[in-house]
């Protein structure tokens, strides 16, 4: 099993190919995807270090970081809730589905700049868990994405170029 250090270590791995491939504008679907990912590496970092273990699927990290849950890797709601939001958000750019709009099954989904702003305010959540819990550090990553303009993420030089 990965430890904490090295998923950490992925996590900006990650974060700096999100930074490049911004870079060539458009392909949202693959940065909400490297966002995700990133988001997932920062969780099992922090399954290493409270449970030292790592679930195999989806749903079962999920369940154990719930707010809900008995397990002591439970997160808080917000952190849990941007996990889950990004989730989605990664589940429809490589899917092309929607989880709220379950009834139009032959309609495609595709994703765009705003959904990436979104991912990034979720994934900036996550990583500001991190960094409170575990003291740990990120490099402040560069996004140019019109849509984050005037949020206030932490973790993210944003332009709108």
């Amino acid at each position: 099993m990965p430890s904490f250090d090295q998923h950490i270590t992925q996590a900006k791995v990650n974060l700096n190919f999100l930074q490049e491939s911004n870079i060539l504008k458009g392909y949202w679907d693959w940065q909400i995807t490297i966002s995700f990912y990133t988001a997932l590496h920062i969780v099992n970092a922090h399954l290493a270090k409270t449970l030292n273990f790592q679930y195999s699927t989806h749903v079962k990290t999920k369940n154990a970081i719930a707010p809900e849950s008995l397990s002591p890797a439970r997160l808080d709601n917000e952190t849990y809730t941007s996990y889950v939001a990004l989730q989605n958000l990664s589940k429809r750019s490589r899917y092309l589905c929607n989880h709220k709009n379950t009834t139009a099954a032959d309609q495609a989904f595709f994703t765009n700049e705003k959904h990436l702003s979104k991912a990034i305010k979720h994934l900036d959540v996550i990583m500001e868990y991190a960094k409170k819990k575990y003291k740990t550090k990120f490099n402040e990553i560069s996004i140019n994405n019109i849509h984050l303009k005037q949020s206030n993420v932490v973790n993210f030089n944003v332009s709108d170029l």
